[in-house]
């Protein structure tokens, strides 16, 4: 069996249906100074150990997909077992994406950290802001005033509408077939919402909004208003996205029967 990760290890582990298949545990600092890392501790496989390991026929290869690549949006390795045009696996390592953002907020203030939250995921920063703020607000027992939990979710609701045409509008694009034509028209409709929060924030991406036990500010004059004119278009323009790619028989076969996941595999995605 696997070791329990939850004990506060540093494991870097893949989950499959099966377990946790491919684990590997980082030496500590205080393992290298002393000397004392252990020579049995599981190591990540090298490309080779898991070309021997993984291939089974002639007409199996495993190729590498990142870090860098045109077509993902971040930087990331996938090492994709693949037979012809089919993807058997894939063996997923995020460690290119680690910002050491919890090793700098330990040497920063309660308050300086929310502005490193921002940097975690620049398209929806606000969301990040509300996650690190209320986790120190339960740390102290804070609670916040009703009208600051309504400006909250009013601004992270509208901040998950522009962030998921952004998203969507990338896989769209990746998936080729549709087209670049949806992430163009999603991009200058996101324009609309970046423009609200900005009324409120003052910044367009990150905002450093959420404070401990409230938001920095109110909301301004005049913002109810363009809400109310500008959120009944953008639900038109949604569904006109969807009607635009829905209907694209490429993108039903990229999509349908692809990477199914039964009921006792849904159990290791929550």
């Amino acid at each position: 069996g696997y070791p329990d990760l939850t004990t506060g290890e540093r494991a870097v582990a893949i989950t499959t249906p099966e377990g946790y298949t491919d684990y590997y545990f980082p030496p500590t600092p205080a393992e290298i100074e002393a000397g004392t890392v252990p020579k049995d501790r599981p190591k990540y496989p090298t490309f080779r150990e898991r070309e021997e390991r993984e291939i089974k026929s002639d007409s199996e290869m495993i190729m590498h997909l990142g870090p860098q690549h045109a077509m993902v949006p971040g930087p990331f390795l996938l090492d994709i077992l693949v037979e012809g045009e089919r993807v058997k696996k894939a063996f997923l390592d995020i460690g290119y994406i680690h910002k050491g953002i919890e090793k700098i907020m330990e040497n920063r203030s309660w308050l300086q950290g929310i502005t490193y939250t921002d940097r975690m995921c620049y398209v929806a920063s606000l969301t990040n802001n509300e996650c690190y703020c209320g986790a120190v607000e339960k740390i102290l027992g804070l609670e916040v005033p009703e009208r600051a939990q309504y400006i909250r979710v009013i601004l992270e609701e509208l901040s998950r509408i522009q962030s998921h045409l952004i998203g969507t509008g990338e896989f769209l694009t990746l998936i080729a077939g549709v087209g670049f034509a949806p992430w163009q028209y999603m991009i200058i409709d996101r324009e609309r919402i970046i423009s609200l929060i900005e009324s409120v924030t003052g910044a367009r991406l990150t905002h450093t909004f959420v404070r401990f036990g409230g938001v920095r500010n109110d909301l301004p004059e005049g913002f109810a208003e363009q809400c109310r004119k500008d959120l009944p278009y953008m639900k038109s323009r949604i569904e006109e996205f969807i009607e635009l790619f829905a209907q694209d028989p490429i993108y039903h076969a990229r999509m349908e029967n692809i990477g199914s996941i039964s009921r006792n595999q849904r159990r290791f995605c929550r």
